[in-house]
């Protein structure tokens, strides 16, 4: 018996009881079709992720509940960036349930949850998975049926940690080899807004932020969300940065 130390830390130690050589996650108040583990083996030879469809009682993205159920599939296959993308458009980028894993390469890399972290914990780890795949695969077979939660009340005061969005934002630029993607413009801004979140609450932390600038100044410039003022500010030298941050906070809000 294992006591409750939530779910990050449940699958770590169901990842370190695993004897398989491959790893799939199923939710306790979920339910799956017969064919649901299946599905996964038919299509697992020669690739280092396997992505199937899901039914959902309703749409997986906060939509109005209409009564019908939602099916979302995606039949391709490919490398890490063209996978993401993909995945990213048909919105199931962090569900673990419909992957399945190589065990090999979770050992390898020491991936597992982080179990500080409340919310999106699931998509921190599929990309630190995908950034050491070769080709993956994704099929419009469907095993897996999802209720999809109120996100609101389920994630009630929960957001990203600054250092899970600074995670996030490396890991998706490696990637995307750097490009200019959605995604990442995404997970920059969350690395900005947090930065600027901190110097709001008075947590400052020079030392970090000198770290931040250094890994995202080079691409600043292409975020049309913050001012003009802010991107430009972001590109000087750190202690200018750590100077206007204090401004910005205590005058300007």
């Amino acid at each position: 018996h294992k006591e409750n130390g939530g779910v990050s830390s449940a699958r770590n130690y169901g990842l370190d009881k695993a004897c398989g050589e491959w790893i799939a996650f199923c939710d306790s108040d979920d339910w799956v079709y017969p064919g649901w583990l299946l599905n996964f083996a038919n299509n697992w030879n020669d690739v280092d992720l396997v992505n199937q469809g899901v039914e959902c009682n309703k749409s997986i993205d906060g939509a109005e509940d209409t009564g019908n159920s939602v099916i979302y599939i995606l039949n391709h296959e490919g490398n890490a960036s063209d996978t993401l993308t993909k995945l990213l458009e048909n919105k199931i980028v962090g569900y673990l349930f419909i992957k399945c894993f190589k065990k090999s390469i979770l050992e390898l890399h020491n991936i597992k949850f982080n179990e500080a972290y409340k919310f999106k914990e699931d998509e921190d780890f599929v990309i630190r998975y995908m950034n050491y795949c070769g080709k993956l695969r994704s099929i419009d077979s469907v095993g897996y049926y999802y209720y999809v939660p109120n996100w609101a009340n389920k994630y009630k005061g929960d957001l990203l940690k600054l250092e899970q969005s600074l995670e996030l934002y490396r890991n998706v630029s490696v990637i995307y080899d750097n490009e200019k993607v959605a995604y990442v413009d995404r997970c920059l801004l969350d690395v900005v807004g947090g930065i600027m979140e901190q110097y709001k609450n008075s947590k400052r932390n020079y030392t970090l932020l000198k770290s931040i600038l250094k890994e995202t100044r080079k691409h600043i410039s292409r975020l049309d969300q913050v001012s003009k003022l802010t991107r430009f500010m972001w590109t000087k030298n750190p202690i200018i940065v750590h100077l206007y941050l204090i401004f910005k906070s205590k005058i300007l809000g």
